[in-house]
């Protein structure tokens, strides 16, 4: 006797923050989204780095127990100005990918620009919009102080489109195809 499925996948979005860790989980089920979860690591207290990456790393490894999670995606860093901030922040990405990469779970980057693509229709959309647009997908609202947490539920909702086959941003498919091609899947 086979065991049966519940979801599809569960995905692990990550907003990474040296100071504010932006997460979400989120079960696809086909074209259905459900949040299951979203908040933010706060790191503010913690000054060493290395103390911050054990604290992200031992609370990845607890959702992990939790909610089983099947994949992870991160939001790539672009650039910053500070290069102090910008080693932080790859200091962050490197304790995800390295938890990623010990636990054997697949780990995807993607560029803010794409993921505001992907959600909102537009690569510059502000930080509302983003959260104003997934909780349209997820017919849920998603209120938000500094939208880490947000930007980690798009991050994720972003992978879950790309892992579907949902035209992207650098997939080279069409908008006006895919609708064509899947009315049922068009929120109205």
């Amino acid at each position: 006797m086979e065991l049966q499925k519940k979801h599809d996948r569960i995905i692990l979005g990550i907003d990474p923050g040296s100071l504010n860790f932006g997460y979400s989980l989120i079960q696809q089920d086909g074209s259905q989204y459900t949040l299951i979860i979203k908040g933010i690591l706060h790191l503010q207290s913690i000054n060493d780095q290395i103390e911050k990456n054990k604290k992200i790393f031992e609370f990845l490894d607890e959702l992990l127990r939790t909610y089983l999670f099947d994949e992870i995606a991160i939001e790539q860093p672009v650039y910053g100005k500070d290069a102090q901030a910008m080693l932080k922040l790859g200091r962050v990405l490197g304790c995800c990918v390295g938890f990623a990469v010990s636990h054997k779970i697949p780990i995807t980057e993607y560029l803010p620009k794409n993921v505001k693509k992907v959600i909102t229709g537009n690569g510059n959309a502000a930080k509302q919009q983003v959260a104003y647009f997934a909780a349209r997908i997820l017919k849920t609202p998603l209120e938000s102080k500094t939208y880490d947490d947000t930007d980690a539920v798009a991050i994720a909702l972003c992978h879950a489109f790309n892992l579907s086959g949902i035209p992207t941003m650098s997939s080279g498919r069409s908008w006006s195809q895919f609708i064509k091609n899947n009315p049922d899947r068009i929120v109205k």
